[in-house]
């Protein structure tokens, strides 16, 4: 994978925090991809509503989020969690 000419690779999940379906791993999905191809970015979606959300995402270095739904209900958002 890390040889295809990809700029990122996107996972858009039910939570971003979800667990891998057809691996049985304590880790999620995120996580493991980020493990197995390091040198891709990786985008991740699912759930993203809080700054604390974002942290987290930052914790595994994820390097671009996907937010949806938090943008439609509050297009103030983005500053609203930056404070």
């Amino acid at each position: 994978m890390a040889t295809l000419p990809v700029d990122y690779l996107s996972l858009s999940l039910h939570h971003y925090w979800q667990l891998p379906l057809t691996l049985k791993s304590p880790r999620p999905t995120a996580v493991l991809a980020k493990r197995f191809i390091p040198q891709v970015p990786l985008m991740v979606a699912g759930k993203v509503v809080s700054r604390r959300d974002l942290n987290q995402l930052a914790d595994w270095q994820i390097e671009l989020v996907g937010v949806g739904r938090a943008l439609l209900r509050d297009p103030q958002w983005p500053r609203r969690v930056q404070s």
